[in-house]
């Protein structure tokens, strides 16, 4: 039981860990291509 309650207490970090990780990654990749073409289409 102990190591059910341990393995409770560490998912939810590792979970939201993994979470807050991809959505990042995913948001810089966005705003990486926002940016590139914004700049592309002032050029244009």
């Amino acid at each position: 039981d102990l190591d059910k309650i341990k393995d409770k207490n560490n998912w939810p970090r590792g979970v939201g860990i993994g979470r807050y990780k991809k959505p990042y990654a995913e948001r810089v990749s966005q705003q990486l291509a926002e940016s590139s073409s914004n700049t592309s289409s002032q050029i244009n």
